[in-house]
C-alpha cells in the first residue's frame, strides 16, 4: 500500500433524473454523498475499513427504498471502499449535457 494514501468508506444516495427531452427523453443518475469516513493509511486501518465497509453495505441495501428505474422512483444507496485519490469519485458534480 503506498504511504500517504487515506482509505474511505463512502456511502452514496442514488437518484434517477429527468435529463430532457431530446431523442424520445432521456434519465441520467446522480450519486450523492450521503456520508464518508476517513481510516488512515495503515494496514491496521486497512482491517478497520473493510470490516466498516461491510457494515455500511449491508445497512445501504437497509436504507434504499422503492426502485429508481420505475415511475414510482426511488433512492438506493451503495457503500464504496476508497482509496487516496479515488475519494469521492462517484459523486455527481452537475447536470449532464445530452450530445
Amino acid at each position: 500500500m503506498k504511504k500517504n494514501r487515506n482509505i474511505y468508506v463512502t456511502v452514496y444516495a442514488i437518484t434517477r433524473n429527468y435529463g430532457g427531452p431530446q431523442e424520445g427523453g432521456w434519465w441520467w443518475n446522480a450519486y450523492w454523498v450521503d456520508s464518508t469516513h476517513c481510516y488512515g493509511h495503515s494496514r491496521k486501518s486497512m482491517g478497520k475499513a473493510r470490516r466498516s465497509f461491510d457494515k455500511a453495505r449491508k445497512e445501504a441495501s437497509d436504507y434504499s427504498w422503492g426502485n429508481i428505474y420505475s415511475a414510482a422512483g426511488g433512492v438506493e444507496y451503495v457503500a464504496r471502499l476508497e482509496i487516496g485519490k479515488q475519494h469521492r469519485s462517484w459523486e455527481t458534480i452537475g447536470r449532464p449535457r445530452y450530445e
